[in-house]
């Protein structure tokens, strides 16, 4: 865990304060902090959210230099068939920055009433580096990106995370998005149809997004 009073504390009590009034089944995390291969942080996240099943993906420094920095999912029901996926690293610099690794953790979940595919997504802060996330040079980034998403049923994908860039179409994927501005989103397949979305301010620097589906 983070030390008392810190920011992830924080963040910890808006996950806490925001899922008791709109509770969920699955919560993908990004920027998570790690402590060697395992989180802390994501494990109380879950406990005060009442999702008891957990999936890490460690990609990187980051900004939590000290143990990582990675990806999340929180279930209400197991996960199966995880996957961990790192991204093309571009290598930009600018200012003293350098990008860290991005990436995907993908499993699938069975609710009880649909199987679906869910995703917790981060892609590199081109705009940190004066860069776009379009600049013909990423391609392969969203090419790659898109291929893992691809493997999966798309219909029933849920895809969500910080793109770090307002750009819904680049990876390509038959996919709507619950939000349209800002570079959080959850993207989702075409047998969801989306019933309510909302952004909520917390202690982070990112809002959360959440949205109520209804499968086909």
């Amino acid at each position: 865990m983070a030390p008392e009073g810190s920011p992830g504390d924080a963040i910890l009590d808006d996950i806490e304060r925001l899922l008791a009034r709109h509770p969920v089944d699955i919560l993908a995390l990004q920027e998570v902090p790690f402590e060697d291969d395992h989180s802390a942080f994501a494990r109380e996240a879950g406990r005060r959210a009442g999702l008891p099943y957990c999936l890490l993906h460690r990609l990187s420094p980051g900004m939590h230099r000290r143990g990582g920095s990675g990806l999340a999912l929180l279930g209400r029901v197991p996960f199966t068939n995880a996957e961990r996926h790192v991204l093309p690293n571009p290598g930009l610099t600018h200012g003293g920055m350098r990008t860290f690794d991005k990436g995907l953790l993908i499993a699938d979940a069975d609710l009880g009433f649909a199987r679906v595919v869910v995703a917790s997504a981060h892609m590199v802060p081109f705009r940190r580096f004066a860069r776009e996330a379009s600049d013909p040079e990423f391609t392969h980034i969203w090419e790659r990106a898109a291929k893992e998403i691809g493997r999966r049923p798309i219909g029933r994908a849920f895809v969500a995370g910080d793109l770090n860039t307002t750009r819904r179409d680049l990876l390509g994927l038959p996919l709507s998005a619950t939000h349209a501005t800002g570079v959080d989103t959850i993207l989702y397949g075409g047998q969801a149809r989306m019933r309510s979305t909302g952004q909520f301010r917390n202690a982070s620097d990112h809002p959360f997004c959440v949205a109520e589906f209804a499968l086909a």
